[in-house]
């Protein structure tokens, strides 16, 4: 199915279902390469396994897409090579080349999770139509692949976030911002745990990455929400209560982000021209004056983050530092390892930029190493 004919499809049923992919079949296509969101690493499932393994489970999934008519058969010596434990350039074909198309140059990514569920959705717009791309995710490493119209995004979150909830649509759709942030609201949102919901957008603007965390809570039939944004137009977090159509207007408001666009700007969610999308795997995007002064990396002292490691008010950025790869709220809690850990690690493997993207002109690492230690490195 061609491009043309998938959105004369998403226009006219504001939803078309994908192809579903596994991670291995992702994997043997370097399905990560060149998006701007994730670095490009195999799945730990593959990664543990032995080279020659690792080999035959590539070659199969490239076999199983080659059968399914999503890429182009490869040759004879493109084949040794996958089988070599070697990435190939394909061709991808239909449905899994606007897949990758999106992913690899979103106008907007959102990340929207729960304890024990993960999903992308990847913006676009062009040829007049415009909306998501869900990628689902499941701990079988099956991602679930949907373009879904805007309004259709909204409501699919919005039933994750409350799924059977009815909210009374009654009275105002959010309550007056400024109030207090209750201390057992505010725990349970750090925690994570059951009933929470965040998302993280992240949003191209001209000046950089603009990056927006939604945690909501659904207790007692009422539907708490924190909200902050970071990078280009940051905003102090603030906390309401919403019914239905406040939850659908906070969502619609972090998965387009109008207010982060100043007038006679680009559009919300059109990337500025020559941009490869938004990056909320690297930090150091140009930053636009008055946007806040850059952060400094507890563990290597790079001094570029765009917003604190850690707050009080909304816990973990998720922001990776693009000098030694530790992303706040995961190498540290999910992974264990400690800011001086990785900091070890970093220096006893050379204090290489980690980043795809290039450095700064005249980075140092000895010089930002010291900066935060005021020891010699």
């Amino acid at each position: 199915m061609d491009k043309a004919h998938l959105l004369d499809q998403l226009k006219a049923t504001g939803r078309v279902a994908l192809a579903c992919l596994t991670d291995e079949e992702m994997a043997s296509i370097n399905a990560d390469q060149d998006t701007p969101f994730r670095p490009a690493e195999p799945p730990e499932r593959l990664s543990s396994l032995p080279g020659d393994t690792r080999g035959a489970v590539l070659t199969t999934a490239l076999r199983s897409l080659v059968a399914r008519g999503l890429v182009q058969a490869p040759g004879d010596e493109e084949i040794e090579q996958a089988t070599a434990g070697g990435t190939v350039a394909l061709r991808p074909l239909g449905e899994l080349d606007s897949i990758l198309g999106v992913r690899r140059a979103p106008t907007a990514v959102v990340f929207v999770g729960q304890a024990s569920y993960l999903a992308a959705l990847h913006g676009f717009s062009e040829e007049g139509a415009s909306g998501f791309l869900e990628e689902l995710i499941d701990p079988r490493g099956l991602h679930y692949f949907t373009l879904l119209t805007t309004e259709r995004a909204v409501e699919a979150v919005a039933g994750l976030a409350g799924p059977g909830l009815r909210l009374p649509a009654a009275g105002p759709a959010m309550s007056e911002p400024g109030q207090e942030l209750p201390a057992e609201i505010a725990q349970a949102l750090r925690g994570f745990g059951p009933g929470v919901t965040r998302l993280d957008a992240y949003h191209a603007r001209p000046a950089g990455t603009r990056r927006i965390q939604v945690s909501i809570l659904v207790r007692d039939q009422a539907v708490h929400v924190l909200w902050s944004a970071f990078g280009v137009a940051p905003a102090k977090p603030r906390f309401v209560v919403v019914n239905a159509d406040g939850l659908r207007q906070v969502l619609r408001d972090a998965l387009c982000d109008p207010a982060g666009d100043p007038p006679g700007s680009v559009p919300p969610g059109a990337p500025e021209s020559g941009s490869a999308g938004p990056g909320p795997a690297e930090s150091g995007s140009a930053r636009a004056a008055g946007a806040g002064p850059p952060f400094r990396c507890p563990v290597c002292g790079y001094l570029g983050l765009d917003e604190p490691p850690w707050t009080t008010e909304s816990g973990a950025s998720y922001e990776i530092c693009p000098s030694c790869g530790f992303e706040f709220g995961v190498t540290d809690v999910d992974r264990g390892i400690s800011y001086e850990q990785r900091r070890r690690e970093w220096i006893a493997a050379g204090m290489s930029w980690w980043s795809r993207r290039p450095p700064p002109p005249g980075w140092d690492p000895r010089a930002q190493l010291r900066e935060l230690t005021g020891e010699p490195s």
